[in-house]
């Protein structure tokens, strides 16, 4: 009994010892990094220091690496089943990690319970010509040469070859773009969990066989034969090979949306085993990738379900398929949308054990494999094609289309929506709801205005209908109420319009939710609005009054640090001005915050008496 409650006791005072980190490009090192007013400059001081339960918040700003061979955050410090580590973003912030490096965000080591949540992740490929790439060193026209990050670089990945096998790590909402290499991946990992990332324009220039999510050579940290890795939620497109892998020998092969490779553990003298766990792949939208949309090779166990796959193989080199699943054992594809770019084929088929069927397949009749259930040569009746918003109309075939069986599809929709919500499952990664009796003659619009963003929609018919609810987000996913417009009593077309005065900085996601006099309620699609986090202050240097322009109008509380990171002046931001005669000549930074909390990038600022 005395050993359990001093175990408790123990456990209770490490619970209360977990620190939340703060990191900030305008902060410094030689801070404790524990408040705002005092962070970390570097992200690798934060993960240097962080121990089981602690939370890094990343403040605005861009964090970059010095060097090619360098990587912005490598994290080989642990957190525990109990007590995670977490890096994320400040809540009202958008950092963003820009690198032209071997990694943006590397985990190894043998690293595991970490979360990494909310962060951008951008690489390089801005910064690269073609040309270069393709004769860059250790490529296919340089094979003697050493390898460069600059053409190679990984936005997240999780490696266990070196120092141990990495288990338990998740990543959500991350935006993870124009990587010269992979996106997100995992290699010798297990119990990996990446959902509602934005994965897009990676693979272009490395010189190896990259994807947009790629799983390779999964190792066993357990023995469970359940599911233990998930990819969902994610939208995957534009990742693509433009550079021949040197191994291939010197060809496109990849440039996947999502790959599950060798978990068998065959290839390159792996001794791990085979991998004996599940992975799920459920609801997400995959589109226009130059590889496949998702593609398992030389693995088991893997159930491919609810995904909406749109004209992938945009490599002239690749045309074997919307989902493959080659060389593979116990593999499950149910409820899929399959949606083929002209010309090129649905499937690929081949392993034992593969269970193919309820899938709506699309825009070509080449397969390996049907299903008795399976739907062809009907459009799935997305809501905007070439707009890439693959909701479901209401004349969707693929409604109420998928099996019921348990095991065969994602309980929820891609945005939440419960299935089925109909007499069984829809196809695709979203699920319909009830339609309202509005019929829209032009669909929601946003545009940017001096005064904020103003939506625009009008409707052909309302029957019954009470209200629009204006709804609206920062991550595209957590919308809520801004605002409501009542239905109008006029016949005919109407034509409603909400301003919304307020927008954050960074990305503003808003849909609009038409309730009838019942309280049910359906969706819109959604619509984005970008703002740069522009600030013009002058003069500069300054003796007296500051004055401050700002790209939004709204209501701003500003703060003014020393050069030690120190807050010392804060107050309201009145007229656009702030006087600064209390304060001694020297360098000072410049911070202004909304009232919803937003912060925008500040302005270095000179007193100079």
């Amino acid at each position: 009994m005395r050993l359990q409650l001093l175990t408790a006791t123990l456990l209770y005072a490490f619970t209360l010892t977990a620190t939340s980190y703060y990191v900030s490009p305008t902060g410094s090192d030689a801070n404790n990094g524990q408040s705002t007013s005092t962070p970390f400059q570097t992200l690798q001081k934060a993960a240097d220091s962080t121990n089981p339960g602690d939370i890094v918040y990343i403040m605005n700003g861009t964090y970059s690496n010095t060097y090619s061979w360098e990587d912005v955050l490598q994290i080989t410090r642990s957190g525990t089943a109990a007590n995670p580590i977490v890096y994320t973003s400040l809540p009202g912030h958008s950092p963003k990690i820009s690198f032209d490096g071997w990694h943006g965000i590397k985990l190894e080591g043998g690293v595991s319970y970490i979360e990494i949540s909310g962060l951008e992740v951008e690489g390089n490929n801005a910064n690269i010509l073609l040309n270069d790439a393709l004769n860059q060193p250790g490529g296919c026209n340089d094979p003697m040469g050493s390898p460069d990050g600059f053409y190679n670089g990984n936005g997240i990945a999780s490696d266990g070859r070196n120092g141990g096998q990495n288990h338990h790590i998740t990543i959500r909402n991350c935006r993870v773009h124009d990587c010269a290499g992979v996106g997100i991946s995992a290699i010798h990992s297990d119990y990996i969990t990446i959902e509602n990332c934005e994965v897009y324009n990676n693979a272009w220039y490395a010189i190896y066989g990259t994807s947009g999510i790629s799983f390779y050579q999964l190792s066993n940290f357990g023995n469970s034969s359940g599911v233990r890795n998930v990819i969902r939620n994610n939208r995957v497109y534009g990742n693509r090979m433009f550079v021949p892998w040197i191994d291939a020998p010197c060809a496109i092969t990849d440039g996947n949306g999502i790959i599950i490779d060798d978990s068998r553990n065959t290839q390159n003298g792996s001794t791990n085993g085979a991998y004996t766990g599940r992975t799920l792949i459920e609801n997400n939208i995959v589109y226009e990738n130059g590889g496949r949309g998702i593609h398992v090779f030389e693995s088991d166990n893997v159930d491919i379900l609810n995904n909406t796959v749109v004209k992938n193989g945009q490599s002239d080199e690749i045309s074997d398929g919307e989902i493959t699943v080659i060389f593979a054992d116990d593999v499950n594809v149910y409820n899929n949308i399959l949606y083929a770019k002209t010309g090129e084929k649905i499937n690929s088929v081949n392993g034992t054990n593969i269970n193919y069927d309820y899938n709506l397949n699309y825009n070509s009749t080449d397969y390996d494999r049907q299903g008795s259930n399976s739907l062809s040569g009907q459009a799935p009746a997305f809501v905007d094609l070439n707009g890439h918003d693959f909701g479901l109309q209401s004349s969707s075939p693929a409604i109420d289309a998928g099996t019921a069986a348990a095991g065969t599809f994602s309980s929820t929709d891609i945005l939440g929506t419960m299935r089925p919500t109909g007499a069984a499952p829809d196809m695709g990664a979203y699920e319909s709801t009830a339609p309202l009796a509005v019929e829209y003659l032009d669909p929601l619009t946003a545009d940017k205005t001096s005064e904020g963003v103003l939506l625009k929609w009008s409707t052909l018919r309302e029957i019954d209908h009470d209200y629009f609810e204006i709804l609206h987000a920062t991550d595209g996913r957590d919308f809520q109420v801004i605002g409501k417009k009542m239905a109008t009593a006029a016949t005919g077309v109407k034509h409603y319009g909400f301003l919304h005065t307020s927008p954050t900085v960074g990305n503003n996601y808003y849909r609009i939710r038409p309730v009838d006099v019942e309280g049910t309620a359906t969706l819109s699609r959604i619509v984005q609005v970008h703002f740069e986090p522009a600030v013009h202050v002058f003069p500069n240097p300054v003796k007296s009054q500051l004055f401050v322009r700002t790209q939004l109008a709204a209501d701003y509380h500003y703060t003014l640090l020393n050069s030690h990171g120190q807050a010392v002046q804060s107050g309201a931001l009145e007229a656009n001005a702030i006087n600064v005669t209390a304060l001694p000549s020297g360098i000072y930074w410049l911070q202004l915050r909304t009232a919803q909390g937003a912060v925008l990038a500040g302005e270095k600022v000179m007193i100079n008496r």
